[in-house]
């Protein structure tokens, strides 16, 4: 099994145990993790970009197109949403809900030079986390940086603290991520409280989300220089 193939089953693992967690509890958490997140963002985009409407993103692996619903609520054109998904039941879905965007089907260090310096916002959520070797997340980064525009930015989410009860994944540390995007800058921010706490304490989320030890997610901005 080569490495494109161990992630396509990784993910649908993946999907089926989260399918098995999706409870109340569970509901509740990732709504909390989901509003940080997105807070995150949209300071990052409002400090980067004195505009949305004419900025082109493009999400690397945006699976049914979670994360684009928010994007388009904060201002960005259906025209200027380009997603790449390499699952094909997800990309059913992506199209499904966003008909009117540019998919990119397949491997995203596959895509094609065309793209080369076309987006200003890249997004990446959890995507490194799935691979686990190395050198593909280096392919990757390397892909990432030659789609960016020169001034443009990546965002990137992802744990940096590994789940022992998830042996589908690889936590990707502040470290290696300067190691991937080498010769970049680099802006990282805690967040999304560590899930079995987060699940236990439900609506109480936004008092334990003080504690940044807490926390298991790194939200990055990366620049070329």
């Amino acid at each position: 099994m080569n490495s494109l193939e161990q992630i396509k089953a990784h993910y649908e693992l993946r999907n089926s145990e989260a399918q098995k967690k999706m409870d109340e509890r569970y509901y509740i958490f990732s709504q909390f993790a989901a509003f940080y997140r997105e807070l995150l963002f949209y300071k990052i985009l409002k400090s980067e970009f004195t505009s949305f409407d004419q900025l082109k993103l493009l999400e690397i692996g945006a699976g049914s197109g979670y994360n684009l619903f928010f994007f388009k609520r904060i201002g960005f054109s259906y025209q200027n949403l380009f997603a790449n998904e390499l699952m094909d039941d997800r990309l059913k879905k992506l199209s499904s809900n966003f008909p009117q965007i540019t998919i990119i089907a397949g491997d995203a260090c596959e895509i094609d030079k065309s793209f080369s310096g076309t987006f200003d916002v890249i997004l990446q959520s959890t995507v490194f986390s799935s691979i686990t070797d190395y050198h593909m997340r280096k392919k990757l980064a390397l892909k990432m940086k030659e789609l960016l525009k020169p001034n443009g930015i990546i965002l990137w989410y992802d744990f940096y603290f590994s789940n022992p009860q998830n042996k589908y994944t690889r936590a990707v540390s502040k470290k290696e991520i300067k190691s991937l995007f080498d010769e970049c800058e680099y802006k990282f921010y805690k967040t999304t409280l560590a899930s079995p706490i987060a699940r236990r304490i439900k609506k109480a989320y936004p008092f334990f989300n003080i504690f940044s030890f807490l926390r298991t997610h790194y939200v990055a901005v990366i620049k070329k220089k």
